[in-house]
């Protein structure tokens, strides 16, 4: 699903390096550069970290001027305002009690290693992190290390 518009966003921007994980134009068809080892370019600028212990190439990226992490499927982010349905699910189903974190469906279905895992999370926490670009709903806009350390306490308390 994560390469639903790989071909036609490629296509729009066809000058630039198009980086992605190991396995993704095999998958995609799309071409594509690694993303790791990640450009010379971002070095003293921008992290590249490979989260270890998963099922998948998962890694996060962190923006050192602004302190900006960007992660994919590792963390969730719902707004407060979510009502219902949809925050019953995200709640109960999802295990997402505080409508950020890392999802009852990763955890169990991606997470094959807790060890290598728990040292990605210290490394990332290491960043010192103070926005947060997640693939799945909402940015923190600010405050995103506490976030994150709260999510990774309940992940660790569960």
């Amino acid at each position: 699903m994560h390469d639903t518009f790989a071909k036609e966003e490629r296509a729009r921007l066809p000058d630039i390096p198009y980086l992605t994980p190991k396995g993704f134009t095999k998958r995609s068809g799309v071409p594509a550069e690694p993303l790791s080892p990640p450009p010379a370019t971002w070095t003293g600028e921008i992290d590249l970290l490979k989260i270890d212990g998963v099922r998948m190439n998962e890694h996060a990226l962190f923006h050192r001027r602004s302190r900006t992490l960007v992660v994919a499927d590792l963390s969730f982010s719902f707004p407060a305002e979510i009502r219902r349905w949809p925050r019953f699910f995200v709640r109960h189903f999802m295990r997402l009690p505080r409508l950020f974190g890392i999802n009852l469906f990763y955890r169990r279905l991606m997470i094959e290693d807790e060890g290598a895992f728990a040292r990605s999370m210290d490394a990332l926490l290491e960043f010192g992190c103070d926005r947060l670009i997640v693939e799945h709903w909402k940015p923190i806009e600010t405050g995103a290390k506490r976030v994150v350390e709260q999510a990774m306490a309940d992940y660790r308390n569960r």
